[in-house]
């Protein structure tokens, strides 16, 4: 029963990661015309390889356009860096805060019950990003051109 124990809490232990993911964004603010692409990279650095899926909020000034998955490397220290590029394209003009930008590890889970994670999806351990803010600036309206009549 000992030997039970100890195999089981190896295994247990085997689907966690050994060191916590990092879980980077850049860049943190954002700024452009409505119509115009914005792009944001996530990054997550991890010892494992895990299929990650992002959870993106629905905002009201913004629409997403697409997210492009970047190939998996490999660091010289044997880590696995996974990125997703978010573009979104702005409809109005307004600031908005994204708060609520999660990572999704769909095959690992939460190592221990007892320990806090902001959301827990089917066993899937899910992480936050940090927060993005986003301008879109209005568009003043073009001058009319001036009439040679106006310009004397």
């Amino acid at each position: 029963m000992k030997y039970l124990k100890t195999v089981i809490s190896l295994l247990i232990a085997g689907s966690a990661f050994a060191e916590d993911p990092k879980i980077t964004c850049e860049p943190h603010e954002l700024r452009g015309l409505p119509g115009e692409p914005l792009q944001v990279r996530v990054t997550v650095e991890t010892d494992r390889v895990a299929p990650i899926q992002l959870r993106i909020p629905a905002v009201s000034n913004l629409v997403l356009h697409t997210v492009e998955k970047i190939p998996v490397r490999r660091t010289e220290k044997g880590h696995y860096v996974q990125q997703r590029i978010i573009i979104w394209q702005g409809i109005e003009s307004g600031q908005t805060s994204i708060t609520n930008l999660s990572v999704v590890f769909q095959t690992l889970e939460k190592p221990d019950p007892k320990t806090p994670t902001p959301a827990k999806e089917k066993g899937a351990l899910t992480l936050p990003v940090p927060g993005i803010e986003i301008t879109i600036d209005g568009v003043k309206p073009a001058e009319p051109p001036k009439t040679a009549e106006e310009e004397k």
